[in-house]
């Protein structure tokens, strides 16, 4: 049972924490049991035969050092490199076997050539899931650094975001270590790591663009000088891996073609699907459309949502410099991150972020942060919520939508309220 603090009766938040997810996951373990696996692709990635598949597919793409023209990939060229490296640890007999497109790449799951079953490929992503979670462990542990730091890392590993990156096999997992570090180091009075901490955010945004968010909390903080060098590690770290490859600057050319001409949905159905702002609106017309009958222009307003989308993020962005506390400070940053652009259901475990520095510099769960630590939590916990609400709203994309949202309106209420003590004061 939670510890109860003797002083003020409140409850001590890493042991609500470790209590809510380990609770959550239990009661999906059951569920799973009695189902007899059957959710196991209502909780994951929806295609059973894919497990993984963001690993194996990126080390296919780097073969031959042209993943831009021949695959047209979406990662960073620092994204590449990384698999690049782990592609030089597989033996040539294998990597020619593999296929020259994305559609045989996609066929050619479940069979012989199959990444997964082959022990170099294989293991490579073993080691990539262990490492991963000893420096995931290591860094919440010498971060909180009391006497529930350890359980607090160990069950920080079976919350939802971080169980659906490593099913998926993403490299998000890298991007939130590199992530938590900077948010956590970047005021440390060793001089070392804290420009160690900038150097950390240039990489997590050299591999999956939007950690560049995060870099607001600098300015938040008028650290400006730390601001311009996180700036130039960043566009070092964006650009230098490029001549790894043959295509050189030339890729960045194709990335960024790929990356603005990327299609977005074109039904509201499909735009519906997840909980970025630009979904959370669909989600809304769709259900004016098919529950109260009104009629939608539904090209005009896929073409809107993403326009209102960036001028709330942006707008949600400047509250910030109204905003006091580190930890709120780190979730309106990583709240503006899930609702600027659909990502992956991982997108989530950048939340810890802000839990973890709550954890650490609140301690208890009092009135003030009851609200938000709530809001969060509940992004956290997987649960074997299944099914669909109205037809429309898939229940755990449901969830998450309301919960980021009520971060969103608690940040906006925090910002009234300092503006409002600073007139007063």
């Amino acid at each position: 049972m939670p510890k109860v603090n003797q002083n003020n009766h409140n409850l001590n938040i890493g042991h609500v924490f470790c209590l809510c997810i380990l609770g959550g996951l239990f009661i999906t373990v059951i569920a799973l049991a009695i189902t007899r696996g059957a959710l196991w692709e209502e909780l994951f990635w929806h295609d059973s035969i894919d497990t993984g598949m963001d690993f194996f597919h990126s080390i296919e793409y780097v073969r031959g050092r042209q993943p831009y023209e021949r695959w047209q990939t979406l990662y960073p060229p620092l994204a590449n490199l990384f698999f690049y490296v782990l592609y030089r640890f597989v033996p040539l007999e294998v990597s020619t076997q593999w296929t020259d497109t994305f559609g045989d790449s996609i066929a050619a799951r479940g069979t012989a050539i199959d990444l997964r079953v082959t022990q170099s490929t294989a293991i490579l992503f073993i080691f990539f899931i262990l490492l991963t979670c000893i420096a995931l462990l290591s860094i919440i542990q010498k971060y909180i650094g009391n006497e529930v730091g350890g359980f607090v890392s160990i069950t920080t590993i079976f919350s939802y975001g971080v169980l659906y990156a490593y099913e998926r096999g993403n490299i998000i997992i890298i991007v939130l270590i590199c992530s938590m570090f900077f948010v956590f180091f970047k005021d440390s009075t060793n001089k070392l790591i804290a420009e160690l901490s900038l150097f950390m955010l240039a990489i997590a945004t050299g591999m999956k663009i939007y950690p560049v968010f995060l870099g607001f909390m600098l300015l938040y903080d008028k650290q400006y000088g730390k601001a311009v060098r996180a700036v130039i590690y960043g566009i070092l770290i964006f650009f230098l891996p490029t001549f790894a490859f043959h295509e050189g600057l030339g890729g960045l050319k194709i990335f960024c073609e790929t990356l603005f001409s990327y299609a977005g949905a074109e039904t509201l159905v499909e735009a519906a699907e997840g909980f970025s702002l630009t979904q959370v609106l669909a989600s809304v017309a769709l259900m004016l459309q098919n529950v109260f009958g009104i009629g939608m222009d539904e090209r005009f307003l896929l073409g809107l949502f993403p326009k209102i989308s960036l001028c709330f993020v942006l707008l949600l962005l400047l509250c910030g410099f109204g905003i006091r506390k580190k930890w709120q400070k780190a979730l309106l940053c990583t709240v503006a991150m899930a609702l600027y652009s659909y990502q992956g259901d991982y997108i989530v475990i950048f939340l810890l972020i802000p839990l973890l520095v709550m954890l650490k510099d609140e301690r208890v769960i009092c009135k003030v942060n009851c609200f938000p630590f709530i809001a969060i939590i509940m992004t956290q916990i997987i649960l074997p919520v299944t099914g669909d609400l109205l037809g429309i709203w898939n229940l755990n994309d449901f969830r998450m939508q309301i919960c980021i949202l009520l971060c969103a309106v608690y940040l906006l209420k925090c910002l009234f309220q300092n503006i409002k003590k600073n007139r007063n004061s």
